[in-house]
């Protein structure tokens, strides 16, 4: 079982079939590889755990949004865009949710 469906990503975006799917499989896959190697549990049980899954969807969530926003960036309701959230800072936000999960030996620095 993945730790980002398809499915859960379409529902979190409200987009249905608007979408190619590889495409949104694609952020799907790209969240789950960059989150796994921080986890504890590289040999599986991550997709069990509800916290681990909800970081994985809002990671999903920001790559896709990065990948269709006009210049990788979200425009708020206010019309003002939003800075660019791909850098360092993608982990960080939900650094807090995954806190007991995080495996520190995978940390360089």
């Amino acid at each position: 079982m993945a730790l980002v469906t398809l499915g859960d990503l379409k529902d979190a975006l409200g987009v249905g079939g608007l979408y190619d799917d590889a495409q949104l499989q694609a952020c799907a896959t790209a969240a789950e590889n960059l989150l796994i190697p921080m986890l504890k549990t590289r040999t599986g049980g991550y997709d069990t755990i509800p916290e681990v899954q909800q970081a994985g969807l809002q990671i999903a969530i920001e790559l896709w949004t990065a990948r269709t926003a006009p210049g990788g960036q979200t425009i708020g309701a206010d019309w003002t865009p939003s800075p660019y959230r791909l850098g360092r800072t993608l982990l960080a936000r939900v650094q807090g949710v995954l806190a007991q999960h995080w495996n520190t030996s995978a940390w360089i620095g």
